[in-house]
């Protein structure tokens, strides 16, 4: 009988004796260097499988470019077992390109074919009301995107009405199901409709890159604002929205007017009133 601790020790030996060397083509998703060991972490993928790699900082070091999520690359290395936790995984040695990722070559085609259709040109951006009295958002709903726009709205103004269309944001049927909350919102009259989500690898937002949901957001008589990821996240939706916001949070501050700047814009309207009215009172007296 073997104990846990057996087991993967002797798949761990005949995984590398087995697979001592290997190159292999793929992908690469989620990439991260951990910030206290500098080592690389990342996972390649085809069209059907994935596995992880890791990638030492001494071995990081001789190579002239970091990685992005969508670069299809060649790693070479020897195939491993990370024994505490069983994991799979190829301890990589190097790194060559060997061309642009699918994704990227994707993305790259259709933006080129949207802006030649005009779906990107100024012209057609509609303005953001200066003060939304009803706005909806289309996100997942329980999320922590849900979460800050709805704590930053209420900050913010709360005299503006939230509605919230639930849609999945994530995955093969997230642009049907966002293209529905769309339609459904539109219809309704709103000053805005925010589509929002939070970070994540670029296939967690790849949805937001359908050419059916750009054109849904093209068509739709309300302001959209496209609120998808981090700052550094750029999809098909954001380009076509008629305003694009950094980040989820950043949609509320973008579109909402701050209740604090109001009321201190009204003390000083109010000041410069009573100043005014003194002035014309002492100017009376003065010429009684």
């Amino acid at each position: 009988m073997l104990s846990v601790s057996e087991l993967n020790a002797q798949a761990k030996a005949l995984l590398e004796t087995s697979f001592s060397f290997v190159e292999v083509e793929g992908e690469i998703s989620k990439f991260r260097i951990q910030s206290t060991s500098g080592h690389w972490y990342f996972t390649i993928k085809d069209a059907s499988a994935a596995i992880d790699c890791a990638m030492f900082k001494f071995n990081a070091a001789r190579i002239n470019f970091i990685p992005s999520v969508g670069d299809k690359l060649i790693v070479s290395g020897k195939v491993s077992l990370y024994a505490p936790t069983g994991a799979y995984q190829i301890q990589v040695s190097n790194i060559r390109k060997s061309g642009e990722g699918e994704l990227e070559a994707a993305f790259a085609a259709l933006k080129d074919k949207l802006s030649k259709e005009g779906l990107f040109d100024a012209a057609h951006k509609k303005q953001l009301p200066k003060f939304a009295q009803s706005i909806a958002i289309i996100t997942s709903a329980g999320s922590a995107a849900q979460a800050d726009m709805l704590r930053t709205a209420q900050n913010r103004f709360a005299l503006c009405k939230i509605d919230l269309y639930n849609a999945l944001v994530q995955g093969e049927g997230a642009p049907a199901s966002i293209i529905s909350a769309l339609r459904a919102a539109d219809a309704k009259g709103y000053d805005a409709i925010v589509i929002a989500r939070g970070g994540g690898s670029r296939e967690d937002l790849w949805c937001f890159n359908d050419e059916a949901l750009a054109r849904a957001i093209y068509a739709a008589k309300t302001p959209v604002i496209s609120a998808v990821g981090h700052e550094i996240d750029f999809s098909i939706s954001d380009f076509v929205a008629d305003h694009r916001s950094l980040t989820p949070t950043a949609a509320m501050i973008d579109l909402l007017p701050d209740i604090c700047a109001i009321f201190q814009s009204l003390d000083g309207v109010s000041d410069a009133f009573d100043r005014l009215i003194k002035d014309k009172i002492s100017s009376a007296q003065n010429v009684l």
